[in-house]
This record gives C-alpha cells, structure tokens and sequence, in this order.
C-alpha cells in the first residue's frame, strides 16, 4: 500500500499501528534532520483531547527525554488542527508524520513513518478499533504497573517518618523475600550488611535526604547513572541494581518534584540490565532482557500467570491489556507522583 492510499485509512487505526512500530524499541530511527533517534517507551496511547501519546521516552543526542507525542498523515494538519494555538501542544517532544510537507516543524523532533512499516502492520490492526498489541508494548505495560505498584509500597511505608527509613525498610524487605523464595545463594550475606547504619549512609539514602529537604537535584538522570555502576554497598552489581530498582527507585519517585521525576523515569527506561536473569530465561528464551524494564515487565507478568511457557507467554502479551478499571485505581494512588505531563530535556 502506498503513501495516498495509507492517507485514506480512519487516523485512530493509524495511530494504533504507528504505535505498534514505536513500541520497538531496538529500532534506531532517523529525524527529518537526520538525527538518530531511539524511541525508548511510546508511552500511553491517549484516547482524550491533547497529544495522541503520553509519557513517551525518546533516546537523542545521548539522552532520554520524556514527553508527548502527536500523530498526523501529512505535518500541515498541524496548522489545519488549531494545535498551534493550543497550549496543550506547547513543548511537544515528538511529531509522527506520513508525509511531510509543511516546510517547518512543530516539535523537537519529526519522524516520517514509511509506507512500507505501516502496511506490514495492517493485519494486526483491521479496523480502527482493533484490539492487536506488540510484545514491547506489553512488557511496557507490566514494566509501568510494577512500578506504580512499588512506589504505592514506598508511600505506605514513609508514613509517620522519613523517605530514608521507607528506604532502610523496602531494602530490607526486598532481600528477606529473596531469601524466602531462595532465589539468590548470596542473600544471607546481602542481610548480614543491609543494617539500618550501613543502608543511611549509602549514596542512594544521602541523596533521597536531599530531595526530601527540598534540596535542588540538577544533573540527577547523570547521578543516576554513576550511583547504577558505583559500588555503593558491599554487595555485587546484580544486587546493587535490584535494590535501586525496587526499594531507591519507588522512594524517590514518593517524594520527587516534577522535573526530578522526568530524570528518574528517563534512567529508568534508559537504564541496561546488570545481568540476564536465568530463571526467566528459562520460562521465556526468546524474550530478551538488555534493558531493565524488559526484566521488570518479565518478572510482573510472571507473578500474574504462574503457569505456561515462552509461547504461551509471547502470545499472551501480545494479546492481552490491563483491563483499564483495575488500571486506573492504581494510577490513582500514585498519579501525582508518576505523570510527566510536559516534556523536558535532561
């Protein structure tokens, strides 16, 4: 199918399938000034008034931005829109576009889809309102529900004191549980060094008593990402790293500001694994686990369906979506803390 003939489908089914496609995430893709671009998460598909995608999580330049995305057949519906006039679209990160003729742009970047990616994906999405999803897509989904959920834990647990004790505490919790599921041989080491003193004095807890003071955070996706490799605590890597994810990480995203919060999500998705987990690999060889969402997403899913095989999963994730009720009551404990609502550079 070529270009005129896409211009002619319902834009929403358009809009499905060209979020199918930024759902890739290993696809580096070229701008309209022919910068490399790396969509990193396309974020939520928004089905209201303002930009068609939220919370999208672009990779430019060396770094993660997260903000908006809107989606036209030709750039000139821009204009034709009334977007230019509406501050909903002000600071818009990306343009998704078929065909590009209106001689400027209207975000920090534009990407023209080509006609040949969307057709490959037209049996997925048969009509405006089908109901086919990417793999990435989903693990995405899963990724998001399980950080909503850890952050809803990280609240509950600051309650009546400070952001580093719900710290000290998500920690701890996170390696006795490992411990009772024996799925790491070295975690009576990791309780015999995660006391209370040695936990307050990391980085990670001097730095969440900084953002809590209301401290300024500048540069913190770059501090983020030296604290991901520094040996912060007598532990390996692979530890290291589970316990920023699942106790730094919701505790900071509890307390942060708006813009700490951008920096915070862009590591996150941004971030690489330390390791391949091998009891996933095992259930889902062919699902692969570079960055740490992939794993977040995988291990999400595991503990809702503890049954079946890499197949059986694969099919499953493509086919499956949250059901939006049980969806929005978890957004709604969290949604002051994780909703970017206007994109910014790192």
């Amino acid at each position: 199918m070529n270009t005129a003939e896409l211009l002619l489908l319902p834009e929403r089914r358009l809009q499905h399938i060209v979020r199918l496609l930024l759902s890739d995430t290993d696809i580096i893709r070229r701008t309209t000034t022919g910068k490399p671009l790396q969509i990193v998460s396309a974020g939520e598909w928004n089905a209201g008034a303002g930009p068609d995608f939220r919370n999208m999580a672009v990779l430019a330049d060396g770094t993660v931005t997260i903000g908006d995305g809107e989606f036209h057949r030709r750039s000139a519906e821009w204009t034709a829109h009334g977007h230019n006039s509406d501050p909903a679209y002000d600071n818009l990160l990306l343009h998704i576009v078929l065909e590009d003729n209106a001689g400027q742009a209207f975000a920090r970047h534009t990407l023209v889809i080509s006609p040949d990616e969307l057709t490959a994906l037209l049996h997925i999405v048969p009509d405006a309102n089908g109901v086919g999803s990417a793999l990435s897509e989903e693990l995405q989904e899963y990724a998001y529900r399980r950080l909503l959920r850890k952050t809803a834990e990280a609240i509950s647990a600051a309650q009546g004191g400070s952001a580093v004790a719900a710290f000290v505490l998500l920690a701890q919790r996170h390696v006795e549980k490992r411990r009772q599921n024996r799925q790491r041989p070295s975690v009576k080491a990791a309780l015999q060094v995660l006391d209370d003193a040695a936990l307050v004095n990391t980085e990670p807890a001097r730095l969440l008593a900084r953002m809590e003071q209301g401290q300024r955070t500048p540069h913190l996706y770059r501090t983020m990402a030296d604290i991901a490799i520094a040996k912060w605590i007598t532990l390996g890597a692979a530890t290291r790293m589970e316990l920023l994810i699942n106790a730094f990480l919701p505790t900071a995203l509890a307390i942060a500001s708006g813009d700490a919060r951008r920096d915070l999500l862009a590591w996150y998705w941004s971030q690489r694994a330390a390791q391949r987990y091998s009891a996933l690999a095992r259930r889902y060889p062919a699902i692969g686990q570079e960055y740490i969402w992939k794993q977040q997403g995988l291990i999400e899913y595991a503990a809702l369906h503890k049954f079946g095989s890499d197949r059986v999963a694969e099919s499953r994730l493509r086919e499956h979506h949250l059901m939006e009720a049980e969806r929005c009551t978890i957004l709604s404990k969290t949604k002051i803390v994780l909703i970017v609502e206007q994109s910014g550079r790192i």
